[in-house]
């Protein structure tokens, strides 16, 4: 896999998801888990400002990072529960990996109304509610948000971190 995750988010997050895409890069593993996993930041992650390049195709550079990266990381917002292109990228996500996790990242709006509809339905249609890192002040907060964030990109209980 090329990238560890990859930030699908509506245009009007942009400035969060640099934030989360530049937080979690640069975010240092405790040594204990540094020694375990055999490196000592979690990157490179995906995020269409900083990694896309020039391209014949947007959907076909696109898909080509969806397919090579090991997580989704959704940001969640009203504006992505509205969002066609971040709905796409949630079902390609789950064409190409149909094991691969999806994190929910809360950056505002109300659950369940933040989530994009691909997330609130599981393969077989059943209707689910992802279990959100919520970077909103008042719930888990930016801080914890991250490193919730990273616990699921990495396999690892949230205490750990």
């Amino acid at each position: 896999m090329q990238y560890r995750a990859f930030i699908s988010h509506s245009h009007s997050d942009a400035k969060f998801a640099a934030w989360l895409q530049r937080a979690i890069e640069t975010w240092r593993l405790p040594s204990r888990l540094r020694a375990e996993l055999g490196y000592s930041r979690v990157r490179p992650i995906f995020r269409d400002r900083t990694d896309l390049r020039a391209a014949t195709n947007l959907g076909d550079a696109l898909e080509e990072s969806l397919r090579n990266s090991l997580v989704l990381i959704v940001v969640c917002s009203n504006d992505a529960a509205n969002s066609e292109w971040v709905d796409q990228e949630i079902a390609r996500y789950q064409q190409f990996n149909p094991d691969g996790p999806i994190l929910a990242s809360i950056a505002s709006g109300e659950p369940p109304h933040c989530f994009p509809k691909s997330l609130l339905v599981d393969p077989t249609g059943n209707a689910v509610e992802p279990l959100a890192a919520d970077a909103r002040k008042g719930f888990d907060g930016k801080r914890d948000a991250l490193l919730k964030t990273i616990a699921g990109i990495i396999d690892v209980d949230f205490d750990v971190l």
